[in-house]
């Protein structure tokens, strides 16, 4: 993902969580699925949310934002049973129009 210069621009995810019972332990699981995905994770426990920047991590995974939040959302219902919500943009302030899983 690069713009019309050659560099490579943000992609930043706010993905909230929805599971049927809530734990310390289960938010921890959670975020390990996230980091998975990539390393570059801030957990949001007050409100069972992360942020996730994805920048570095569509290149890697070869996929763009709605794909690789597709297979977030995935893995998060496949592995816990947790259903997920998310909005992306170029930083934590601005959501990609019409993007909103």
């Amino acid at each position: 993902m690069s713009d019309a210069r050659g560099a490579r621009s943000r992609a930043i995810l706010r993905i909230h969580f929805h599971p049927s019972e809530r734990s310390e332990e289960l938010y921890g699981q959670l975020l390990t699925v996230l980091d998975g995905i990539s390393s570059r994770v801030e957990p949001l426990p007050a409100g069972w949310s992360a942020y996730v920047d994805l920048s570095g991590a569509l290149t890697y995974w070869g996929r763009d934002v709605e794909g690789l939040v597709a297979v977030l959302h995935l893995r998060l219902l496949a592995l816990h049973g947790v259903p997920s919500s998310a909005g992306a943009g170029p930083s934590r302030n601005r959501q990609v129009p019409g993007f909103r899983k």
